[in-house]
């Protein structure tokens, strides 16, 4: 069959005119049976709306692969989800849906004129960096390298948490309200350093260590760059599985941390985090991760998530999700990328000196040798995980490991690959 460009209707051409039908009419057929056989399977891979809950399926994945982002969540549903909400504990109290508007108001208020009214110098120097997590991934063991140097004031308390958990204390409908913000940060360093010896000394510096910034990425940034916007950043990752493996561990031993009054292990716990995940809409099994990835919908997925105040073991290991979050406010604020420092954590745990010398450069401290390269925080594990639950976490963690050597660069290519 042939379309004349001239007219609107159908006609045979010369070489079919005379041609019997059963000649013509069986390779039409055929091309009509293709047809509805291309649009019948077209239906069944289009996306569903679903309610959240964990798919049932023959397993099978879509042609786009894991590789390219697709997430098979099929083997969840081989996880224990009879603890779901019951036994496990929040970490902090979940935030009401009524008072995100608020949370999500990042207009930084300077109440005083002047810009630099409420600001005394040495502040500039305390904070002037903020070790920003990852949790468990060893943020304790570098404060403590950092710590030897002859110009890194010591805190009395090691985490200040100032712009997680309290902060909200200096929000208000019209924002952030930066000088009252500015005042109580500064308190906060006069109860637990040497303010005579940091005035005096231009030199000397003072870090703010508290893991929960780089996982709640969708409010702290704004927070920092508002109120502290001349800070260094400093972000060690590690292997995301055996991130959240040591921190079940560190609670399994102090099973005050959670509140927990019955035993759990580690399959359970990540199981109760993973189907957070999914009602929330952080992980997507229908939709590739190249396709979800920096969407608005991610965007809102991740809030509702970190806006639950759980232990969320599997989702702080989500690091290119945060970073990219971070390095968005930075740029939005016209902040240099060169002011956040990224450490591979094993790295440091290989080549402690070697790591110590390039976070001092970044800093800008002068050269010291690291007093004690083999001292080490390491905490005690009565568990061993299982090969099979880290085949899972491989497939899960495999596009978002792969987005995070590209945020990283060469240094990080496969780093934590099978």
């Amino acid at each position: 069959l042939v379309h004349s460009p001239t007219r609107p209707s159908i006609h045979f051409s010369p070489l079919l005119k005379n041609m019997p039908p059963s000649k013509y009419l069986q390779p039409i057929a055929i091309c009509f049976l293709i047809a509805f056989i291309a649009i019948d399977v077209i239906n069944d891979r289009r996306p569903q709306k679903e309610s959240g809950k964990i798919r049932e399926s023959s397993g099978t994945q879509s042609p786009k692969g894991r590789g390219s982002g697709s997430l098979d969540l099929d083997w969840l549903t081989s996880l224990n989800f009879t603890t779901k909400k019951k036994e496990f504990k929040n970490r902090a109290k979940p935030i009401p849906r009524e008072e995100w508007a608020k949370i999500d108001n990042t207009a930084c208020i300077n109440q005083k004129k002047g810009a630099a009214s409420d600001l005394q110098d040495y502040q500039r120097r305390a904070p002037y960096v903020l070790l920003i997590g990852a949790m468990k991934a060893g943020t304790s063991s570098l404060n403590t390298y950092l710590q030897e140097h002859s110009n890194v004031m010591t805190l009395g308390k090691k985490e200040l948490h100032f712009y997680d958990f309290a902060f909200h204390k200096f929000i208000s409908e019209e924002g952030i309200l930066r000088s009252d913000a500015r005042a109580a940060y500064r308190k906060t360093y006069e109860r637990n350093i040497d303010v005579p010896m940091l005035k005096k000394n231009k030199n000397k510096i003072a870090l703010d260590d508290s893991p929960r910034y780089l996982f709640w990425s969708e409010r702290v940034p704004a927070r920092v760059l508002c109120v502290t916007p001349w800070v260094k950043i400093l972000a060690i990752l590690r292997n995301p599985i055996d991130r959240a493996f040591s921190q079940y561990n560190m609670f399994s031993n102090h099973p005050g941390k959670t509140g927990n009054s019955t035993a759990f292990t580690f399959d359970e716990w990540i199981a109760n985090d993973i189907e957070d995940m999914v009602e929330t809409g952080v992980l997507q099994d229908k939709i590739a991760y190249a396709d979800f990835r920096n969407s608005l919908e991610e965007e809102a997925a991740w809030k509702a998530y970190t806006r639950l105040g759980s232990h969320a073991p599997i989702g702080r290991g989500l690091y290119a999700l945060q970073l990219r979050q971070w390095f968005k406010a930075f740029e939005e604020a016209g902040k240099s990328l060169h002011d956040i420092f990224v450490i591979q954590s094993e790295l440091m745990k290989e080549e402690p000196n070697l790591v110590y010398g390039d976070v001092l450069e970044f800093l800008g401290l002068p050269h010291e040798p690291l007093k004690d390269s083999g001292k080490k925080l390491v905490g005690t594990y009565k568990s061993v995980l299982s090969p099979d639950t880290r085949k899972m976490l491989e497939q899960l963690y495999t596009p978002y490991n792969q987005e995070l050597y590209e945020l990283l660069g060469e240094d990080w290519a496969g780093v934590w690959d099978p």
